[in-house]
């Protein structure tokens, strides 16, 4: 059974502190008239804050806060919080109270509509929860849930709190005299050189004015640099100017007055940013209820308090990381009796990590459903605005942690979406939508030598390229900003990044008002050419990046993309020659999600075989290209590009097309594969079923599978000539049945030819090893595809064996300067009480996959590096799902690096299970089944073998294909 520990027990009731401060008269009942029949029940009145029109939300008092220590959860043991559907009118909404033996005290018909509905008695969290899930079946519902506590945390790792009036040190870079130009990243200004603020002040026209929500400590709104830059949001307005707050503030709209530091927006009477406030720690206390927190970011979207209308940005720099979080349970606990220290420590301690994650997760469900919400409606999806989270810093055992952990909007990611909303959409919102209207911010450090070339993330900085969509500046206490005492202080961390950005987007809007949200978020995350590195490892591709922001180049592409100045310029040329083809018709189809697919142009080549399409606006193009004597190609997609404003250039892409009148195998390589085929023989394919004995053996002969399986002709290294890859099953010696035990192994023989002097020489050659192929009774598979990793060629190899234990692996190849070389690759194996994660280093991966499968550990296996492990002991059922969450994420990332991500992971502990629970899943599913390019590029399938049990245990099925064809002649 659960425990519930009322915290009431532990801490006393505690009459002030958590109290939500009101002003004037509420009545019995408020509202519109659709909310006008929803009474306030006078015994709640001092905990609820009446918004706009009648709207309400309810805080709970800290009497209500339990633990449960089964689930290590903080909760409201008597407050159930449901999202609706915009539809759900009141009278439905009070069903749902009175189903649940509850009275609604928070209800939002605008914007995020929620209920938040108070039970007759107190109850524990399992109970809580059979409730919400009552409500979860009711249509309309979007999401229930107990209330979880909002505990001010700002995203800063040190400490809070106004401070003394500071001053900055003048320096010949810094702020007093203007700035330059120059974006070398020095002096007291190093962090807006960084972004390119220069730049885009240079350039930028700021003609309208823009609301920016900040949702923070109080700002002191007399330091000179924010006079007249905004003031507090109404029903809001009791405030205690602190420094984060008003740090923050200062990064987005500190006016340009010369004296101090200028905010990237800026703020002036015409235009800029104009500060909407909210101080949560003095209306709140030390913690708030969701249901207010979603009442706050309706007040900000909906607000026509300043004249520049609603927030077009909303700045969240808080979460829960674990110093903020622990500091707030820390003044909760003022331990009034005997027994109350040990019961704390139990809290903040044992289960500090757990908390968190658990509490991670449930803001993130309630604001990505509130969000959701708000898109459904009519009141607020029209309404262009963006939430910028910071990523967190929050550390377990001194190292930064994923992003989701810092939980609200740092959570929510597609996989989150999915899970809350299974269907793939809310009501009429998918994952894209909310997508748009969401920016995580990570903390950069100061780069590297005064060069953007290497800007490193900040060692405090949460990462995840899940959830951190881009990275600004944010050393720990490395960027002066204004301080409440007046003066300037050190601030930093990702507390400091997100403003940056947040004025960034504000920037963006104040050019120009008629943005959307995803235009905006578009050009932030886009117009760079730097990013920021976390490294992962010790190896050359142990690196994550991010992109860096880049508020110049952004402004400048936003200056040119409403200056019709995109254009996707296209040369066809001759595979074999290079010589560029004329006359060829080049059909442009755009490819984006919102724009017509049925409306293709089509241009001709010129004598140079260019064709150029002149756009307005930025999209992606599927090309189909034809030409008399040459093959269709269709194999090409393209985005406009971006002209540059001194010129009309633009990119040239490069479109090959093969000559007809041969085969896929041109000219001197046909011949070569003719030799290859008389001296190996040629592996054939389809399916047929072989029979089988109880013991081990290899039924299949060694005939079956031995010869050339596949050739393909392509440009693999990228220059112009094509490239002749060969592909041959164990083609030198085959193998002897043999019944010693031991699985079969099958090698596959990579072979690259070159084209010199009308010949094909052998110019790099490649092994790799699957057991099993043969055998009864492992499932086994071989494939092989290709495809492109950062605009290079790359040829992938996949295998899988389940037999006792599973394993798979799919490595990423290149071929450049006659060497076929190992680009990473990732590899499990999953046995009955380990899984190993591992990541190819070199190309003694291929070679040593054998010795990988078997060994459960990377340690003595040349090639592999192992990522993640866990073991448990044997009489042990398997660890909960929690303690396979760095494991996903390794392998994730590991596949990331080569340019992959795989949608339905094959194994038990990486995934969840094979798809649709087909034991034979993990050898059966073909690569491109499961597997997809990370930049959307196309990939394509070569060939392959699997072999698994078919409909009885005494029969092997064994599947062969080449989806080249190239020797279907032969077979």
């Amino acid at each position: 059974m659960a425990k519930r520990t009322p915290l009431l027990a532990l801490i006393g009731c505690l009459a002030v502190g958590a109290v939500l401060v009101l002003t004037g008269v509420l009545p019995h009942s408020c509202g519109t008239t659709q909310n006008a029949t929803i009474e306030v029940p006078e015994a709640y009145a001092d905990r609820i804050t009446v918004h706009e029109e009648g709207e309400f939300t309810y805080t709970y008092p800290a009497s209500s806060l339990a633990f449960d220590a089964d689930t290590e959860m903080l909760y409201a043991s008597d407050t159930l919080l449901a999202i609706l559907d915009p539809t759900v009118d009141n009278a439905e909404r009070r069903t749902l109270a009175q189903e649940v033996h509850g009275t609604i005290v928070g209800n939002l018909t605008k914007g995020a509509n929620i209920v938040q509905i108070i039970l007759d008695a107190p109850a524990d969290l399992p109970s809580l929860q059979a409730l919400a899930d009552t409500l979860m079946e009711r249509e309309g519902v979007f999401f229930a849930s107990p209330e979880v506590p909002v505990l001010s945390g700002a995203t800063e790792s040190g400490d809070g709190g106004a401070s003394a009036q500071s001053t900055v040190t003048k320096d010949a870079n810094g702020w007093g005299d203007g700035g330059t130009v120059d974006e070398s990243p020095s002096g007291n200004n190093w962090w807006a050189e960084t972004i390119g603020a220069y730049t885009a002040w240079e350039l930028a026209d700021i003609s309208y004015p823009v609301t920016v929500g900040v949702l923070d400590s109080g700002v002191n709104f007399g330091h000179e640099d924010l006079e007249d830059a905004g003031e507090q949001l109404s029903d809001y307005t009791t405030s205690s100017p602190d420094t984060h707050g008003t740090a923050v503030a200062s990064l987005i709209a500190a006016r340009d007055n010369d004296s101090g530091l200028r905010g990237v927006a800026g703020s002036s009477d015409d235009g800029g940013a104009h500060i909407l406030a909210v101080d949560y720690t003095a209306n709140n206390g030390v913690f708030s209820s969701t249901g207010d927190l979603l009442g706050l970011l309706n007040a900000f979207v909906l607000s026509d308090q300043l004249f520049s209308g609603g927030a077009k940005v909303i700045n969240c720099s808080f979460g829960i990381n674990s110093v903020s979080w622990l500091q707030a349970l820390e003044e909760l606990v003022q331990n009034p009796f005997d027994g109350a220290d040990a019961l704390a420590d139990l809290i903040m301690h044992k289960y500090s990590v757990a908390m968190q994650n658990r509490m991670a997760r449930a803001t993130s469900d309630m604001c990505l459903s509130a969000l959701a919400s708000m898109l459904n409606d009519d009141d607020t999806a029209e309404l262009e605005f963006l939430i910028v989270q910071s990523a967190g810093n929050d550390l377990v055992d001194g190292e930064p942690t994923e992003a989701w952990r810092n939980g609200y909007f740092a959570g929510i990611g597609e996989k989150r979406f999915l899970e809350r909303f299974p269907e793939g959409s809310c009501g009429s919102v998918t994952y894209e939508d909310v997508e748009e209207r969401l920016l995580t911010v990570g903390a950069a450090g100061r780069p590297v030598y005064g060069s953007l070339d290497r800007v490193p993330l900040s060692e405090d900085s949460c990462y995840g390229t899940e959830w951190v969509d881009i990275c600004a500046p944010g050393p720990h206490k490395d960027i002066y900003a204004a301080d409440a005492g007046g003066g300037y202080a050190p601030f930093g961390d990702t507390s400091a990044a997100a403003p940056i950005v947040s004025g960034a987007a504000a920037l963006l809007w104040s050019i120009n008002p008629d943005l959307s949200a995803a235009e905006v978020r578009e050009l932030l995350c886009t117009s760079t050419d730097h990013v920021a590195e976390r490294t992962t490892g010790s190896g050359p591709y142990d690196v994550e990046t991010y992109p860096l922001l880049d508020v110049g180049q952004a402004v400048r592409d936003l200056l040119l993309y409403h200056a019709d100045a995109y254009r996707l310029q296209v040369q066809v040329v001759d595979s074999d020659t290079n010589e560029p083809v004329a006359d060829a018709e080049v059909t442009f189809t755009p490819a984006d999600d919102d724009t017509d697919e049925s409306d293709p142009t089509t241009l001709t080549t010129d004598s140079d075989g260019i064709v150029s399409l002149d756009d307005t606006e930025k999209h992606l193009y599927d090309l189909v290209v034809v030409a008399e004597g040459y093959e269709t190609n269709d194999l090409y997609r393209f985005d406009t590009d971006a002209l540059d404003d001194a010129s009309d250039e633009a990119h040239t892409n490069v479109v090959r097309l093969h000559p007809s009148a041969g085969t896929d195998a041109q000219g001197v390589f046909a011949e070569t594969i003719d030799r290859l085929a008389d001296t190996y023989g040629v592996v054939a394919t389809g399916t047929e079923q072989y029979a089988v004995h109880n013991s081990r053996g290899t039924p299949v002969s060694a005939e079956r599978l031995s010869g050339l399986l596949c050739a393909d002709v392509f440009d693999y290294d990228d220059d112009g000539s094509d490239e002749l890859l060969a592909l041959c099953l164990d083609p030198a010696s085959g193998w002897e049945v043999s019944g010693t035990g031991e699985w079969t192994p099958v090698s596959l023989v990579i072979e690259m030819y070159e084209e010199e002097d009308g010949e094909a020489k052998l110019a790099a050659t490649e092994t790799a090893t699957v057991e099993g192929l043969p055998d009864y009774y492992p499932l086994a598979s071989l494939h092989v595809f290709r495809g492109e990793h950062d605009g290079a060629p790359m040829l992938y190899v996949d295998m899988a064996c389940d037999f006792n234990h599973l394993w798979f692996s799919t490595v990423g190849l290149s071929y450049d300067d006659g060497e076929i070389a190992c680009q990473g690759g990732a590899a499990m194996s999953e046995h009955y009480n380990s899984t190993l994660c591992c990541e190819a280093a070199d190309g003694q991966a291929l070679r040593t996959l054998l010795e990988l499968s078997s060994s459960g550990s990377s340690a003595t296996v040349d090639g592999w590096r192992e990522l993640s492990r866990v073991t448990w002991d044997d009489s042990d059922p398997a660890p909960e799902d929690a303690r396979f969450t760095n494991h996903r994420e390794s392998y994730a990332e590991a596949l990331a690096r080569i340019g992959l991500t795989d949608e339905a992971p094959r194994g038990y502990y990486v995934g969840y299970g094979p798809a649709d629970d087909d034991p034979f899943y993990t050898c059966k599913a073909l690569p491109l089944e499961h597997l997809a390019s990370t930049d959307g590029s196309e990939l394509t399938a070569l060939c392959g073998v699997s072999s698994v049990s078919a409909s009885s245990s005494s029969t092997l099925e064994l599947t062969v294909y080449d989806e080249s064809a190239a020797r279907d002649a032969y077979r």
